[in-house]
């Protein structure tokens, strides 16, 4: 999936309930160029969405990501599976 796909799920999800790999639940929506997760107050900028992809590109790092804590790795890992 390309990045631009990638960020069109993104959108699509917006609002949808998404589990971390801590056990915690959470919404997203998105606005503009940004991911805002009301949650935790925090706010990701479509820029930083696309470094974060980026690194995936990493086989190690991407384990790693996907077994974090992360909101932005949840909601990447939690679209893929879906689009599997």
């Amino acid at each position: 999936m390309f990045i631009n796909e990638l960020w069109d799920e993104v959108v699509r999800h917006s609002g949808k309930k998404i589990t971390a790999k801590d056990g915690k639940s959470f919404t997203y929506s998105v606005t503009e160029s940004n991911i805002f997760i009301p949650e935790a107050n925090w706010r990701i900028t479509k820029a930083e969405f696309e470094n974060a992809v980026s690194k995936l590109k990493d086989q190690k790092f991407a384990t790693l990501a996907e077994n974090s804590s992360s909101y932005v790795y949840a909601i990447i890992f939690s679209i893929l599976k879906e689009n599997k």
